[in-house]
């Protein structure tokens, strides 16, 4: 048996109500049950002829000759592989799931909004995943947090705020950190952080000429600490990402 599709609509029903009666008691549910709950739509006679089909097909079981059935392992399976399966959404359903989509919400909260409305729908758990790819930057900034770290701030187009904290050169003035921020937001505003890393590196020998070598030694080692974010450490939304090796997170 592939799937409860390949049933009819009586066998359908009984071995739902046998699997339910199962999850719901532990005991086997036996054709006495079934009359009660199903009559008349189905004769005693129909529900016995369908839990023999059914015990044929390899879905029930009885545990002793006298009792009721129970679903087998497989019948278990099917009927699991069943609740999974996809459908349309009814009227009533898309009207409760469309405020939800059609507000002006940022991108934590409407991840929020759909798992509580499919949690709601489904009556169970719901887990969102956002796609892993590769953000867009939108803005990358240098700060200075002590006479030997810098703090290097990016920030993507869903708002996603990624920090790093990074060795300082010595005899840097604030003014060149401006000047990498400036440099680098003209450059490389639009492209994805794997992207600024390479560009970044491949611009250093045109740094150390126009900038000098301090500019070129910062963008390197910003560069290289961006581009080892793992996928566990990507930020939630709006929210400061860890930063290793000292120093705490901030927002723009």
């Amino acid at each position: 048996m592939s799937d409860l599709a390949s049933l009819n609509a009586r066998a359908r029903l009984i071995f739902r109500q046998i699997v339910e009666g199962y999850l719901e008691t532990g005991a086997p549910v036996g054709s006495r049950l079934l009359s009660e709950v199903l009559e008349p739509q189905l004769s005693p006679a129909s529900i016995r002829a369908t839990m023999a089909e059914l015990e044929r097909s390899g879905l029930l079981y009885a545990p002793h000759v006298s009792a009721g059935r129970l679903p087998t392992q497989s019948g278990l399976r099917l009927f699991i592989d069943g609740l999974l399966q996809v459908s349309e959404l009814t009227a009533e359903e898309r009207d409760i799931i469309a405020p939800d989509t059609q507000a002006d919400l940022g991108a934590e909260q409407l991840l929020k909004q759909a798992v509580d409305s499919l949690s709601g729908l489904s009556q169970c758990a719901g887990l969102v995943l956002s796609p892993g790819a590769d953000p867009i930057i939108k803005h990358i900034e240098f700060t200075p947090i002590s006479d030997d770290q810098i703090l290097v701030i990016l920030v993507d187009e869903a708002n996603q705020v990624e920090n790093r904290v990074i060795a300082k050169p010595r005899d840097l003035l604030p003014a060149t950190l401006a000047e990498v921020s400036n440099y680098l937001n003209t450059r490389l505003k639009g492209r994805t952080l794997e992207e600024l890393r390479r560009e970044a590196q491949s611009e250093l020998e045109h740094l150390r000429t126009e900038l000098g070598e301090l500019t070129a030694q910062i963008v390197a080692a910003g560069g290289g600490a961006l581009g080892r974010r793992g996928d566990d450490e990507r930020p939630s939304p709006g929210t400061p990402a860890k930063t290793p090796g000292g120093g705490g997170g901030g927002r723009l």
